[in-house]
């Protein structure tokens, strides 16, 4: 039993060890997200990010929208704050909070003469 218990112990080492090279790596290199795929008029392509989804390890639908009782509803442009396959994706939206914070660290940088 201790020498079952030792190379349990020496795998589990081994995989831990792995997962936290992995996890370092990926956060060194940065997470590159696809873009939300659109069509010719800018709304959402549905068959193409629900597909995209899907390669990525989400589900459709997905739990918010099962929760909602709103299987159709997933991945629509009306669902986007709920929906979670959204986070596979870069923002399709800027943040307002983010937009001013920037807005005001520019113009605050130009008032400032050296």
């Amino acid at each position: 039993m201790g020498k079952m218990l030792n190379t349990y112990r020496l795998y589990h080492a081994f995989y831990v060890a792995l997962r936290d090279a992995y996890d370092a790596r990926k956060e060194e290199e940065g997470e590159i997200k696809p873009d939300v795929p659109l069509k010719a008029n800018q709304d959402i392509h549905l068959t193409k990010m629900r597909r995209m989804a899907k390669e990525l390890d989400g589900q459709v639908p997905c739990e918010p929208c099962k929760d909602a009782d709103d299987k159709a509803g997933c991945c629509r442009e009306e669902n986007y704050g709920r929906c979670d396959n959204f986070d596979f994706f870069n923002p399709l939206y800027v943040d307002e909070a983010e937009a001013e914070a920037d807005l005001v660290t520019t113009t605050a940088s130009d008032d400032i003469e050296v």
